[in-house]
């Protein structure tokens, strides 16, 4: 598939007749205008794909590789629609050609909809612009991938050439601030949008008060998690995905650590397979960022202030320390002094086998009984080639590590694209691990796939520890 990109979707009858021909030319099944406000060549040959984008004259350099930005989808704005305020197009234009200070961390989106009808979805994207009576209203953090995230207002009645600014600054300081490949609305749900304005803006962040000890903040009535014991499984997927580390599962539940350490926003709430976890307001100690702060210091190994957090387990689950040797003297003495593999012979067909650096289109997918490994089980499970890696085609990442939107962008396009046969999962027993599973349903779904699908999971010291079809 090939996506030829036009500037906030417009394009003249030069570029439809340029698209004709080059569709006859190479004999391109289908064309589709996508809700990007992209056109979409669809079923070109793998060996065609060069001399296309040549023809096509598109820059294939990854978009946010790039010093500016690249995806802006513009609604028509008050030009050429009667419920405009604004006008989306021309400011679409000059965003595109904002200079920024580096290339951006990864895609940005940005939506331009130039009335509160929102027909660009400026919720849902990265930089949201929506058109009012006062000017425009700029949403920074929306997302609309495997972790959907309603955006926050950073700022309102802007001018075109204000809006702009804003931009260029918020962009900025999301180069500099994003850990790795990370998604706008992870940065938010990290650092939090107050501390966005305070750094763009000025704006001061609200201050904590304290009683007069200066030992405990006072309680306000604010969004916190709760978390409903009768709904709750103890699986852990909430775990990896609360930046704050206020969650953890004790006596196989999820528990709250500390009110201060919850943020209120919500970013596990999309990990729970039961619906356990839900937004409330209620009475609670303040939020405050440097008992966070010292807290994950804490869980790296770092000394931490006079500044306290109740003593529960810490950390991840998946992350702590365990050495495996309670073998009994009998076992030990009959112990081989050495592990042989049952085959000398590797059973892996292809490279790269890293999930992120597959391409959707690569060859040995075609007709592929797939393998979807987490990176651990190649280490804990001694006979993974001879028991699971025989005759498939693996994938291996890490859901905790790696870009989780990425992964379901990735597994969809493969399972819409190439007729996969059968594909099994195997993630270790841990809770980060599981967030493979829902990753995968989502791209499932979203492909509308077929076929068969196993998941085995994986014990520390390498048995299996349960196996599930869908």
């Amino acid at each position: 598939m090939t996506l030829p990109g036009f500037h906030a979707g417009m394009l003249n009858p030069e570029d439809l007749e340029r698209l004709a021909q080059l569709a006859r030319t190479y004999a391109i099944p289908g064309i589709k205008i996508t809700s990007a406000q992209r056109i979409a060549l669809l079923g070109a040959e793998p060996e065609q794909l060069s001399a296309l984008q040549r023809d096509l004259k598109l820059d294939t350099t990854p978009p946010h590789s790039r010093n500016r930005v690249h995806y802006v989808q513009a609604c028509p704005g008050k030009t050429w629609c009667k419920y405009g305020v604004q006008d989306s197009l021309p400011l679409g234009e000059k965003i595109e050609q904002i200079e920024l200070v580096g290339p951006l961390p990864y895609k940005v989106k940005v939506g331009i909809s130039g009335c509160r009808m929102c027909c660009c979805e400026s919720w849902m994207r990265d930089i949201g612009l929506i058109g009012e009576q006062k000017g425009w209203k700029l949403i920074f953090g929306g997302n609309a991938a495997g972790r959907p995230r309603i955006g926050d207002v950073l700022a309102e009645g802007l001018s075109d050439e204000e809006a702009i600014e804003l931009i260029r600054k918020t962009l900025n300081y999301y180069i500099q601030e994003a850990r790795g490949k990370t998604r706008t609305a992870r940065l938010i749900e990290r650092i939090g949008i107050e501390t966005l304005k305070e750094a763009i803006l000025g704006q001061p962040k609200s201050t904590v008060l304290e009683q007069t000890t200066g030992e405990r903040p006072m309680k306000s009535v604010r969004k916190i998690i709760e978390i409903n014991d009768e709904l709750c499984n103890g699986c852990g997927l909430c775990v990896p995905d609360c930046a704050e580390g206020s969650l953890r599962i004790i006596d196989g539940k999820a528990r709250l650590v500390a009110d201060k350490l919850c943020d209120g926003l919500g970013a596990c709430l999309g990990s729970c397979p039961t619906g356990a976890l839900k937004v409330i307001e209620r009475e609670a100690d303040e939020f405050d960022e440097e008992a966070v702060e010292e807290f994950l210091a804490q869980e790296k190994g770092q000394p931490m202030s006079k500044k306290s957090v109740p003593s529960v387990p810490r950390g991840c689950p998946s992350s702590g320390l365990q050495v495996f040797n309670a073998a009994s003297p009998c076992q030990e003495a009959n112990k081989p002094n050495t592990m042989k593999p049952q085959s000398a012979t590797s059973a892996l067909t292809h490279w790269p086998i890293q999930i992120r650096l597959i391409p959707p289109h690569a060859p040995f997918l075609e007709n592929a009984d797939l393998l979807v490994a987490a990176d651990c089980t190649a280490v804990s499970y001694a006979n993974l080639h001879a028991d699971f890696l025989q005759g498939k085609v693996v994938m291996m990442g890490c859901p905790k590590f790696d870009d989780q939107d990425l992964y379901v962008d990735r597994f969809t396009e493969i399972f819409r694209t190439r007729p996969i046969k059968s594909l099994t999962i195997l993630i270790m027993e841990v809770p980060c691990c599981h967030a493979l599973l829902p990753i995968i349903r989502t791209a499932y779904d979203a492909a509308k796939a077929t076929f068969p699908v196993q998941h085995i999971v994986i014990a520390r010291q390498g048995g299996i520890v349960s196996q599930n079809n869908w």
